[in-house]
């Protein structure tokens, strides 16, 4: 499972500002590092995150990453904007990067990456139930970016992992003006009391914490190089011409991963076609009525 933190942790890699260090104490708001050194406030703004646990388990706060509020030079301590779940401990390595890549700015950058890859399959079981008299459902707004491409309904309603689905084929959608919802109109009534497992796809939903997960669809080095991209081209849009070379670097290495890890997508449920067969087809135009 790939998450938040993976992601930042190889980003600011690429990037190239950060320094990884070893901590010689702390608590669950700050990392302390004697040997830091450099000037007060150095790291304001930017990213630190526990890389690994001195216990070697990695168990917490391994992985857990924050935005750096505070540097005092004199002591090597960086204060953290959002507090670890556990203490950091003295052995336990982390990096740290400084505001030229600001904390939010990089999060920022990697969900404008999940979105530009594209949207995700998504499955909804919750929002439909089948009643009985109706063959019209209101669809979720969601919905809407892509209209469903499959639809399954429940068999079974005893038995939480046997539910036999059935892909039901013959209907269609019927798209709604913005901020309201369309219709899935069925051709006859179904079974009441009964799921429908919407196929279809949307957006990635945004991540902002450590542990938030990444779709395991996209490959890791593709995350990585288009948030990369979009942080230089951020970093461009400011007016900071000197990473104008480095945004086109990073748009070839994101069109080769592109290339190299194409994101899955899943394919249309066809609908049910019912074609005669061809001598019945043809069997009204041979006869020829009685005189």
């Amino acid at each position: 499972m790939t998450t938040l933190s993976d992601i930042m942790e190889d980003v600011l890699f690429e990037l190239g500002d950060f320094k990884l260090n070893v901590a010689t104490g702390g608590t669950t708001s700050t990392i302390v590092d004697s040997d830091l050194g450099g000037n007060d406030n150095d790291w304001n703004e930017g990213t630190a995150i526990i890389t690994y646990d001195a216990g070697g388990a990695g168990a917490a706060p391994e992985g857990q990453f924050a935005e750096v509020t505070d540097y005092v030079a004199s002591t090597g301590t960086l204060t953290l904007g959002t507090a670890l779940t556990v203490a950091c401990a003295a052995g336990d390595e982390f990096m740290v990067s400084s505001a030229k890549f600001p904390h939010r700015e990089v999060i920022k950058a990697i969900n404008r990456a999940l979105q530009s890859l594209g949207d995700i399959p998504k499955v909804d079981t919750t929002t439909l139930d089948t009643a009985s008299s109706q063959t019209e459902y209101a669809c979720a707004v969601a919905w809407k970016r892509s209209p469903p491409y499959r639809i399954d309904i429940q068999q079974v309603t005893t038995d939480a992992n046997d539910n036999q689905w059935r892909i039901v084929r013959d209907w269609y959608y019927v798209p709604a003006d913005a901020g309201s919802t369309g219709l899935i109109i069925f051709r006859d009534q179904l079974t009441p009391s009964r799921d429908l497992r919407i196929w279809y796809r949307g957006l990635h939903d945004a991540v902002r914490t450590y542990s938030g997960t990444i779709y395991e669809g996209f490959h890791p080095e593709l995350v990585v190089w288009e948030s990369v991209y979009h942080i230089y081209r951020w970093k461009v849009s400011q007016g900071d011409d000197m990473y104008l070379e480095l945004m086109k670097d990073a748009n070839e290495q994101r069109q080769e991963m592109r290339a190299l890890h194409p994101v899955w997508k899943p394919r249309r449920e066809p609908k049910l076609l019912i074609v005669k067969p061809y001598s019945q087809l043809h069997e009204d135009e041979m006869t020829v009525p009685n005189e």
